[in-house]
């Protein structure tokens, strides 16, 4: 959201005059009936569902990023793409037994949800990343940890 708000801002500055309103959910009926729409699809996650990334909107600064360690993503991820374990007996057992909650799509590992769409599993750089992002698009009023657990899982991470 602060990209959008840092984009709208540039976006604005180009005009000689610029309003904004808020529109008021009663009057918005139709963006409203998307949402409710959008939320009561269910998709079977046992047979497979289509996954399609679709570019932000709005173009921002590109990162040079470092490949590093993806933690423990990177044994599971091994184990669906190619069905190699580790040598650890133990964290063998517990990949067997938790890897059908899992799923691979175009390269990224997703956690399956009960109730809940695929959740993309993180590797701790990109973790902390998103922590920090969600933590700044809040007010300032201090945010419990599992407060902002849960506003991780609503984005659709894991």
């Amino acid at each position: 959201m602060i990209k959008y708000m840092a984009e709208a801002r540039l976006l604005t500055a180009r005009f000689r005059r610029c309003i904004i309103t808020k529109v008021p959910r009663s009057e918005n009926a139709q963006a409203d009936a998307l949402a409710r729409l959008a939320s009561s699809c269910v998709i079977d996650t046992l047979t497979g569902a289509m996954v399609r990334t679709i570019g932000p909107s709005i173009n921002s600064t590109k990162m040079t990023v470092d490949q590093e360690d993806g933690g423990w993503t990177n044994e599971i991820l091994r184990f669906k793409q190619a069905g190699v374990l580790p040598e650890d007996k133990a964290i063998a057992r517990r990949i067997r037994r938790t890897g059908s909650w899992y799923c691979v799509v175009d390269g990224c590992l997703y956690r399956r949800g009960f109730s809940r769409p695929l959740l993309r599993c993180l590797n701790p750089t990109e973790a902390q990343t998103i922590l920090a992002e969600i933590h700044e698009g809040i007010c300032k009023d201090p945010v419990g940890a599992r407060t902002l657990a849960h506003m991780v899982l609503r984005q659709g991470y894991y």
